[in-house]
């Protein structure tokens, strides 16, 4: 694991958690196909600076959630879902704010990682009005956070 333990947000970060996947040849499981990898990655922050650039509508940055979808490539399917956990998370009390679709690049991955290759969205989630706010403090925000957590 690799952290700041001074709770820092830097780039440098994220180009040593690169630099540490990179390095790491096997991560417990491996694959028949050399192009197509093991799904280890890194988890961050949210990067709000990103995001704002890319949705006009976005508040501050506690002032919503993000989640990252998987869903089937067959439409209908991937619209009932969707549907569904908008459902699910305007009963807890959350406004959707926008989807947004993934860029992606398929190009360097394997074959059989390809066929079964889902489409990536983004789901950006608002605090309704029921819900806790930021400037309520620490408590108001971990309230927040453990109902994004349920979503």
């Amino acid at each position: 694991m690799l952290v700041d333990l001074k709770g820092r947000r830097t780039h440098a970060l994220i180009e040593d958690g690169f630099r540490l996947l990179m390095n790491l040849d096997h991560r417990g499981a491996r694959g028949a196909e050399e192009k197509t990898g093991d799904g280890a990655g890194i988890l961050i922050q949210k990067p709000h600076a990103f995001f704002q650039a890319q949705l006009s509508s976005l508040g501050e940055f506690d002032s919503y959630g993000v989640g990252q979808l998987f869903f089937p490539r067959e439409e209908n399917r991937r619209r009932m879902l969707q549907e569904l956990v908008e459902t699910i998370a305007g009963e807890e009390g959350f406004e959707i704010i926008a989807w947004r679709d993934v860029p992606t690049d398929d190009s360097p991955v394997g074959a059989s990682a390809v066929a079964v290759e889902p489409v990536f969205k983004q789901i950006f989630i608002g605090r309704g009005p029921a819900l806790p706010q930021a400037s309520e403090g620490a408590d108001a925000r971990a309230r927040f956070e453990r109902k994004l957590y349920v979503i």
